[in-house]
């Protein structure tokens, strides 16, 4: 996706859309943009997603992927944000299995 605003849109809920989409300043559903190339859909953008490590010291966690509040900046699944854990903004989580011996 990089930093091509255009090319952004059609795949993430992201800020200054210019109106673009119907989601100007929240939350849009899970599924509403385009999958990535690995089928995977909203990886980035939409809102903050919790990480289990720790941001620096032990009083933030990590945060990845952006929300509808950033711009294309924010947009890469290796940005990282640290924020406390009873921090309530634009923030969700994805749950991820762990396949052993594959």
């Amino acid at each position: 996706m990089g930093d091509d605003a255009s090319i952004a849109r059609g795949y993430a809920n992201l800020k200054f859309t210019g109106g673009r989409d119907q989601w100007d300043e929240t939350a849009s559903p899970v599924g509403s943009f385009r999958p990535n190339r690995y089928g995977l859909y909203d990886m980035v953008g939409n809102v903050h997603e919790w990480c289990q490590d720790w941001y620096g010291s032990e009083r933030y966690h990590v945060l990845r992927g952006g929300s509808w509040g950033d711009d294309t900046d924010g947009m890469r699944v290796a940005s990282r944000y640290g924020n406390r854990p009873e921090f309530t903004g634009s923030v969700g989580f994805r749950c991820v299995v762990k396949f052993e011996g594959e």
